[in-house]
């Protein structure tokens, strides 16, 4: 990867990170484990599918095999990208994700989250070749 593209990513999982801390700045652990009517997730439920989600990435980037050739679908790449920034559709997460309580305080669950992130940004700066010939399953 080149260290252009390497800086571009390491930003966004940045600003991703830079996010999610200025949403939760303020969040006590009550308001945090609050359900909302709705029946969905509470704050805290929703960081740890975050926590399940990011340390399953990092599973599959590690897990990835080589190509001879880039697998590039940049049209569908950008069609996730807005669905998965569109939250006002339902999209129901694998029962593998769905969070089972593994954390008692929101801090816990974002220093999680945080450690996880870490290591993706390792494996970013560490990329070597071109992450487009990189094959693995979701």
């Amino acid at each position: 990867m080149e260290q252009a593209e390497k800086l571009e990513v390491w930003q966004k999982l940045q600003d991703g990170r830079d996010a999610l801390s200025e949403v939760l700045r303020g969040v006590d652990d009550v308001e945090a484990s609050r359900r909302p009517g709705s029946g969905g997730w509470s704050i805290l439920e929703c960081e740890e599918h975050m926590v399940e989600s990011e340390r399953y990435l990092l599973t599959r980037l590690h897990a990835a095999e080589h190509a001879d050739q880039p697998f590039e679908k940049s049209r569908r790449e950008g069609k996730i990208a807005m669905l998965a920034a569109d939250r006002s559709r339902r999209i129901e997460a694998p029962e593998q994700a769905h969070p089972k309580g593994q954390f008692a305080t929101l801090s816990e669950a974002v220093a999680a989250f945080d450690a996880t992130r870490t290591e993706v940004e390792r494996w970013v700066e560490n990329c070597k070749g071109d992450p487009r010939c990189m094959l693995t399953d979701h």
